[in-house]
C-alpha cells in the first residue's frame, strides 16, 4: 500500500511532458519536472537531427539579433544554462527539433498539448495515438479535459524567433473523436457552451437513457451499446394520448418536452 507522502508527490507529478515523431513513433518522455522540453534536444541534439554546432549558431544569431556584446559567448553560456536547466525555454532550439517532424507534448488534465510546425487532423490523431499508448494520456482521453494543437511559426519582425498559434481546441469528446481519427470540425459557441455544461453533469450510459435523458442529451455522447430504442414520432403533429407517460403529445415541441420532463 502506498504511503500517504508517496501519493500526494505522485499525484503532484501526475503531467507527462516530451516530443514525439509520429512518421517514426519515436518518444523521448519525462514524468518529471526536468528535463524541459528543449533540454531534451540539447542534450540529445543528434536524436532530434540536429547537432550542438547548429544549436550555438541559432543561439548565436538570437543574442546577435538582442545586440549582446559578444555573440558567441552569449550563445555558449546559454547552452551551458540550457544544460544545467538553469534555463528553461528557447523556441528557437525547438523548432529545429520540429523541422525533422518531432512534435512537443504535454499530456495533462487541463494542459495537453500538441506543437509543431503543421498541425492538422491526421497528424493530432497519430499523436494523440502514440500519446496514448505511451501513457502521455489515459485509454480513450479519459480524464482529460482540454487540449491544444498548436503550430510554431517564425515571427520576421522578432528576428524569427517562433509565435505558437493555437489552431485546434479539442474540448470533452471531441479528444476522443481525434483519437479515434473522427472528424473534430470547428467549435462553435453551441458546441464551447455544451462541453461545459456536460463537464458538470454525470450523463449515465446511454443504454440508460430515459425519454428525459435523451430530450437532454441528444448525440452528445458516443454510443456505448448496439441496442437502440425507438422513441415516438415527432412528426405527426395531431395530438395522440398515450398511457405509458401519462400525458398527450400536443404537436408543440416546447410543451412535450416540458410534460415528458416533468413525468419521465
Amino acid at each position: 500500500m502506498k504511503s500517504f507522502k508517496r501519493y500526494i508527490s505522485e499525484a503532484r507529478d501526475s503531467s507527462v511532458k516530451g516530443w514525439i515523431h509520429p512518421k517514426s513513433k519515436k518518444s523521448y518522455l519525462t514524468k518529471r519536472m526536468r528535463p524541459y522540453h528543449v533540454e531534451f534536444i540539447i542534450k540529445k541534439p543528434r536524436d532530434f537531427g540536429t547537432s550542438e554546432k547548429e544549436i550555438l549558431d541559432v543561439l548565436e544569431k538570437w543574442n546577435d539579433s538582442m545586440d549582446a556584446p559578444d555573440p558567441r559567448d552569449e550563445a555558449e553560456k546559454d547552452l551551458a544554462k540550457f544544460k544545467t536547466g538553469h534555463m528553461d525555454t528557447q523556441k528557437l532550439v525547438e523548432y529545429l527539433a520540429m523541422k525533422k517532424g518531432w512534435y512537443r507534448v504535454i499530456g495533462d488534465s487541463w494542459a495537453s498539448e500538441i506543437s509543431g510546425i503543421k498541425i492538422n487532423d491526421k497528424i493530432i490523431h497519430d499523436v494523440l495515438n502514440i500519446m496514448e499508448d505511451e501513457g502521455v494520456i489515459p485509454f480513450d482521453g479519459q480524464g482529460i479535459k482540454q487540449l491544444e494543437a498548436r503550430e510554431y511559426q517564425p515571427d520576421k519582425g522578432n528576428a524569427g524567433y517562433p509565435d505558437s498559434k493555437l489552431v485546434k481546441l479539442l474540448v470533452g469528446d471531441k479528444i476522443f473523436r481525434a483519437l479515434r481519427g473522427k472528424k473534430t470540425g470547428k467549435r462553435t459557441e453551441i458546441g464551447r457552451t455544451m462541453a461545459m455544461f456536460r463537464e458538470y453533469i454525470d450523463i449515465p450510459p446511454q443504454s440508460e437513457w430515459t425519454f428525459r435523458d435523451r430530450m437532454m442529451y441528444g448525440d452528445n455522447k458516443p454510443i456505448d451499446t448496439d441496442e437502440t430504442e425507438e422513441v415516438d414520432d415527432f412528426s405527426d403533429f395531431v395530438p395522440k394520448p398515450n398511457d405509458s407517460t401519462g400525458f398527450t403529445y400536443t404537436g408543440n415541441w416546447m410543451v412535450d418536452f416540458y410534460n415528458a420532463w416533468i413525468t419521465s
